[in-house]
């Protein structure tokens, strides 16, 4: 059921970058093959290239996600990260395979549950924000995670990890980062691991993280920094 759905253009469709326009679509109970939700409802204008997302709100079955913000459309060749942006996004997803049927096609191989909540803004790659990140009972086609923790901290030209962490009963990834944007990135990190048995997670560890299948276990303890 489409219970709005308008568009307006004013411009030369080959020149949109230079056009007005704007858009808001409230759909329900909408099923294409494995994709569906309960309920959608969008809205976004674009003026002065400046592309702003008023509502993006979806419910599907537990799963409810929100996203809104604005962004400057980018110059030719050049980044979307580089210019102007600002984004909030909450999302509580109990259900990431339903979820991810929306999604490219590799990401119905996802399942558990996923929290993400967080406001990101960016002007001229100075960026200020933080996006927290938690998950639990998750699995990638046969490796699972049983917790998912990760904050990530925007200050100025830095991007911080304040915290990563997976679990799987007694096996963990724990680490920590920071990467300095600029004209020669810079780098500095932190991470310890510990897995018993490294074959559990072999759909997570195939090309290109490692060339060929491991067998045992393994403790890690790298500490770094670098830049280039």
């Amino acid at each position: 059921i489409i219970k709005e759905g308008k568009f307006t253009f004013r411009g030369r469709p080959r020149a949109a970058d230079e056009a007005e326009a704007s858009l808001r679509l409230d759909a329900t109970n909408f099923q294409w093959e494995a994709r569906q939700w309960d309920s959608l409802v969008f809205g976004a204008t674009l003026l002065n290239r400046m592309v702003q997302v008023h509502e993006c709100d979806l419910r599907q079955g537990a799963n409810q996600l929100s996203l809104a913000g604005e962004l400057a459309l980018p110059e030719p060749g050049e980044s979307w990260w580089k210019g102007m942006f600002d984004f909030r996004v909450r999302g509580s997803i109990k259900n990431l395979t339903e979820l991810s049927a929306l999604l490219l096609p590799e990401f119905k191989y996802a399942a558990g549950e996923i929290a993400i909540n967080g406001t990101v803004r960016g002007r001229n790659q100075q960026f200020n924000g933080l996006l927290m990140v938690s998950g639990s009972d998750l699995a990638w086609r046969t490796a699972p995670i049983e917790k998912l923790a990760a904050d990530v901290r925007f200050m100025g030209s830095s991007i911080e990890v304040t915290r990563l962490e997976l679990v799987n009963g007694g096996d963990f990834v724990r680490g920590q980062g920071i990467l300095q944007l600029g004209e020669q990135p810079k780098y500095a990190g932190q991470l310890r691991a510990s897995v018993v048995d490294l074959p559990i997670y072999q759909a997570l560890l195939h090309p290109p993280i490692l060339p060929e299948p491991l067998a045992g276990g393994a403790v890690i303890d790298w500490t770094g920094q670098g830049s280039g």
